[in-house]
């Protein structure tokens, strides 16, 4: 799905170095009263530097991962930069839920 509501679409927001700012299952940025459809779907394919995950893992989980039950809040939050790259693609929903596998399995038989 499409969704931009759909809590099981993860939306990012990056600044204008790459960086994500935020992660979140609600549609964000938000945009009062306009058609504007600037949002950007998380496809969560990461590489790390061994120093970075050894770091991850000490921290206790932040506020805002329990909040969303994203991960990738604990680094934002204790200032590990995620760079973010926009692909020019048309990327394939992921399969997230099972009804996602459901379709998928459907799809394939």
């Amino acid at each position: 799905s499409n969704d931009i509501n759909d809590p099981n679409i993860v939306k990012v927001v990056m600044n204008k170095f790459g960086e994500a700012l935020y992660f979140s299952r609600a549609p964000i940025p938000y945009f009062p009263n306009s058609e504007k459809k600037d949002y950007f779907r998380h496809i969560g394919i990461y590489g790390y530097r061994v120093e970075a995950l050894n770091q991850f893992v000490g921290f206790p989980p932040a506020l805002y991962e329990k909040t969303e039950k994203l991960e990738q809040l604990r680094a934002l939050y204790n200032g590990i930069k995620i760079h973010v790259e926009v692909s020019h693609y048309n990327i394939p929903a992921g399969v997230d839920t099972q009804k996602d596998l459901e379709l998928v399995r459907a799809s394939i038989f």
